[in-house]
């Protein structure tokens, strides 16, 4: 298992020692290790671990059937799943928990599962705690149509909990010898997806992983962007269409549709779906006195890798194939990777103010987390209290430093919002203007945090 996971071991300690006799969900995007996170924190209790494998239902049966069997030295053939998870009840004694990875290959095919498994546990005595934990990479899945399926036997079904990316601050943790910026950047390219930090090499530099990882042939992640929409995704050319124009800025429907040639109908169906795979968002401006200046309707990709890949890669599938990767990478991603890593910047400087608010250092407490997206300039973060206190941020990380003009855009963009900010952080992976350090030092109310800080 790559990184800490620390949320999701105190999830699981707390369902573990309070749970009772439950079975949870457990699941998140392909590459997040969902199963890997249960099955390891779980390794020094009595347990049994299934994985089910794309097959038909009775087949499904007859491997499950073989692996419990196995675990308790006995032989036979089982014709439904309460027979399988009768054997259970009559061969242990002690506290079990039972590890069922990729659980939709079962459930999706076969509505007999949840009620023999609910059924089941309902017959396990409490002080025995029996507990099952139902992994899956279908993110949509759980979070839409399963939702009946695992909570119907309502006394039975605990919760469920979502796997992410590692936080900015478990990759630092991962690889402590690089430097703040590179972690940044690394952050920008990987997303913090764990299964694909270990084709990341502590000894190489962004653009040799770049090269080596992602442009070449025989990379760990070559072509691991279109794989993934492959595995989730079926007529995978609409989907890319769209992705490709968003990355290239057509970021509205109005534009996609112009763009692609498709329906707006089809249009919405598409990014529906991309959005319940965690892959396209809505982002949505502050509502403020200034909603007429804002820009609405804006989709941007979040998924970090892919964006990577429809950003750099896609739009130039030609020269990933002609050129070698060194003269790709100097070609089309030398000069533009760091305008890109700004957003990265922004999502690392959110992550840095939650962890003051955490640590009780910032100075409002947190009930809304926005942005701005404006029509002449926008507010990279916009933090806001229960009585409607603001504080605001932006980030440099393409420039040299933080100049002062950059600084009277984000006045004039608070004027167009017609918000007042009652604080002011600005975030800089450089130094800072002269200007902005005198007026930091008069005035409480602003802060200047560079890489050093964080």
């Amino acid at each position: 298992m790559i990184g800490h996971h620390n949320n999701e071991k105190k999830f699981m300690e707390g369902a573990l020692k309070n749970g009772g006799n439950k079975y949870f969900t457990v699941y998140g995007r392909w590459g997040n290790q969902a199963g890997e996170v249960v099955r390891s924190l779980c390794r020094n209790l009595n347990h049994i671990y299934f994985y089910a494998g794309n097959a038909s239902e009775m087949q499904q049966m007859k491997m499950f059937a073989s692996v419990i069997y196995e675990h308790y030295g006995i032989s036979g053939e089982a014709d439904s799943y309460d027979e399988i998870f009768h054997t259970i009840e009559l061969n242990e004694d002690r506290p079990l928990v039972l590890i069922i990875d990729e659980i939709q290959n079962i459930v999706k095919k076969d509505p007999d599962f949840i009620p023999a498994l609910s059924g089941f546990l309902g017959r396990i005595p409490s002080e025995r705690r029996t507990q099952a934990y139902l992994c899956s990479t279908d993110v949509s899945w759980v979070e839409g149509s399963s939702d009946e399926a695992f909570s119907k036997p309502r006394n039975y079904y605990g919760d469920r909990f979502k796997v992410e990316e590692l936080d900015f601050v478990e990759l630092v943790r991962l690889f402590p010898k690089r430097t703040m910026k590179e972690c940044i950047s690394m952050y920008g390219v990987t997303g913090g997806v764990p299964d694909y930090l270990p084709y990341w090499s502590p000894s190489l530099t962004v653009k040799e992983n770049i090269i080596k990882q992602i442009l070449s042939p025989r990379g760990g992640l070559f072509n691991e962007a279109e794989n993934f929409l492959k595995r989730e995704l079926r007529e995978t050319a609409v989907y890319e269409t769209i992705l490709g124009n968003i990355a290239a800025g057509n970021t509205k429907l109005n534009s996609l549709h112009n763009k692609t040639g498709f329906s707006r109908a089809k249009i919405s169906v598409y990014m529906k779906n991309l959005a319940a795979f965690g892959v396209i968002e809505k982002v949505s401006s502050l509502e403020t006195g200034g909603w007429e200046n804002a820009q609405k309707g804006v989709y941007k990709i979040s998924d970090t890798f892919i964006d990577f890949w429809f950003t750099f890669v896609y739009p130039n599938q030609s020269d990933l194939h002609n050129l070698t990767p060194e003269e790709f990478y100097e070609k089309h991603i030398e000069g533009r990777l760091d305008s890109y890593l700004e957003r990265t910047f922004v999502k690392v400087a959110g992550e840095y103010l939650k962890l003051l608010e955490k640590a009780g250092e910032l100075p409002i407490k947190i009930s809304k987390v926005a942005t701005w997206i404006g029509k002449d300039g926008d507010i990279d973060i916009i933090l806001q209290n229960d009585i409607r206190e603001n504080l605001v941020a932006v980030c440099n990380w393409e420039k040299e430093y933080f100049d002062y003009a950059r600084y009277e855009q984000l006045e004039q963009s608070l004027r167009s919002a017609k918000i007042k900010a009652k604080y002011r952080y600005l975030f800089s992976a450089g130094d800072f203007d002269i200007r902005l350090k005198t007026m930091a030092t008069a005035d409480e109310s602003i802060a200047l945090i560079d890489l050093t800080s964080l």
